[in-house]
């Protein structure tokens, strides 16, 4: 696969709109008879793409929005691939990453100009964002959430699991964390030893709906006559919450807090991990940690709330 890094802002058009955008890599695959540039989107400019469904985005194309929401004033990362119909053509062109370089910016070609630059020739794979994170994990790729269409093309689901696993396991392994694998799922357990109380943190690997969730549950369950006012403060607690959610299972008491983040590929893996499971471990410690005076109600949900909060 031939990559060429442009780096340029370009304007693409036809007859009705025209968008300026930040073209940053173009990826050229004879093997496979593909083309695809990657784009940064400003806002502005995006909502200009949303409204007039450009890129071929109405809303039959379009996946569900995995790992978030869509949030204002962030910038849009968009996956293009070429229509077919207009492979041959450019493939040939763009062997020469010098030439085609500076006929991206000049429109000096008519290849450039009526087929790259074109908003016609285009249609969207994925639409995504980047979620926050950590500054320590900000060297270890992004992580970002969006929706893919229905032009996106997937590897197996099965293979994806084994490039998945692998992964994992080797990250778990590197930062010496002991794990165990479920036989009959897709799911790894590990155990965290925290100052205020030990918990159990599973992984579970979701290839198919292209989502990791990371589920951290209190091992001993809440006695179901003391549930409700767990209840309750669970609820209070939610509402707050950007994302991720706490949770308790009114017929068992099972005490957890779950958030989940996207498959998106393997460069940014090791990043939604870390940061999966830094949210999972920070929210179970400062919130569902020694919940006894709930239990005994000798303090409210909303005081609980409160003073928790006063100390995160």
């Amino acid at each position: 696969m031939l990559s060429i890094h442009i780096n340029k802002t370009i304007i693409l058009g036809n007859d009705e709109h025209q968008i300026m955008v930040t073209a940053n890599e173009l990826k050229v695959s004879r093997e496979n008879n593909s083309i695809e540039l990657h784009i940064t989107a400003v806002p502005n400019a995006f909502e200009k793409i949303d409204k007039s469904c450009l890129f071929g985005l109405q809303q039959e194309n379009r996946g569900p929005i995995l790992g978030g929401e869509f949030e204002d004033g962030k910038n849009f990362h968009l996956n293009l691939k070429l229509k077919k119909n207009l492979n041959d053509d450019f493939i040939d062109f763009n062997q020469d990453e010098a030439f085609f370089k500076e006929s991206i910016v000049t429109s000096s070609s008519e290849i450039t100009s009526t087929i790259f630059h074109s908003l016609d020739s285009w249609n969207a794979l994925s639409v995504t964002q980047d979620m926050d994170v950590p500054a320590n994990l900000a060297g270890k790729g992004s992580v970002g959430f969006g929706f893919k269409t229905t032009w996106s093309d997937l590897k197996s689901t099965e293979s994806q699991l084994v490039d998945y696993s692998n992964q994992l396991e080797t990250l778990l392994l590197k930062q010496e964390v002991e794990f165990q694998k479920y036989t009959d799922r897709d799911v790894w357990k590990i155990q965290v030893n925290h100052p205020k109380e030990s918990w159990i943190c599973q992984i579970h690997l979701m290839p198919e709906v292209e989502m990791i969730m990371v589920v951290s549950h209190r091992p001993k369950t809440i006695p179901l006559d003391s549930i409700v006012p767990v209840n309750e403060y669970i609820v209070r607690l939610n509402y707050g919450l950007v994302s991720g959610s706490a949770g308790v299972n009114m017929d068992t008491g099972e005490l957890y807090f779950k958030v989940s983040g996207p498959l998106v590929n393997s460069e940014s893996f090791e990043a939604t991990i870390d940061f999966l499971l830094r949210q999972s471990t920070h929210m179970y410690a400062n919130y569902l940690t020694e919940v006894e005076p709930l239990l005994d109600e000798t303090i409210s949900p909303k005081d609980f709330l409160q003073a928790r909060e006063e100390t995160d």
